[in-house]
């Protein structure tokens, strides 16, 4: 039975009905990781997208001297994937990397696929998940250019 907090998510974007929120829902799988446990690492193709009900993650790359650069943070209600390397199915220049024991609801890129395929509410929650990353992204970046 798929977490409440999951079907929320989908429900409360105001692009799917409750009853699609539910069908969604159903088609992710439990899944917990271990603090220290990587739920994705460089080299390896983004094969999951992760609703993250509890804990927190991070994710870095590795500068050309080799230190650990952090690009982001997950946490509680957060989506977790690499998108770059899930949409385009090719390998991961970034880890991401548990900090705290997590839990959470999976589902394959297969899945999502033909969940967007063949529900027409769900494509348009996942356009709006995209343009929310992508204006983040968009966001941050410009603050580096022109903060302090």
């Amino acid at each position: 039975m798929p977490s409440e907090k999951l079907i929320q998510l989908f429900y409360n974007s105001h692009l799917v009905s409750l009853s699609t929120a539910s069908e969604i829902a159903n088609q992710f799988y439990p899944k917990s990781f271990i603090r220290n446990q990587f739920f994705l690492t460089e080299g390896q193709v983004s094969d999951e997208y992760f609703f993250l009900e509890t804990g927190c993650m991070r994710s870095f790359a590795n500068n050309l001297e080799g230190n650990e650069v952090t690009t982001g943070f997950y946490q509680a209600g957060d989506v977790v994937f690499e998108v770059s390397s899930f949409f385009n199915r090719t390998r991961s220049k970034e880890n991401i990397q548990v900090l705290t024991d997590c839990t959470g609801w999976c589902i394959t890129y297969n899945d999502l696929n033909t969940l967007f395929h063949t529900l027409p509410e769900f494509r348009e929650f996942g356009r709006a998940v995209l343009v929310k990353g992508f204006a983040g992204l968009k966001s941050r970046m410009l603050s580096m250019i022109t903060a302090t």
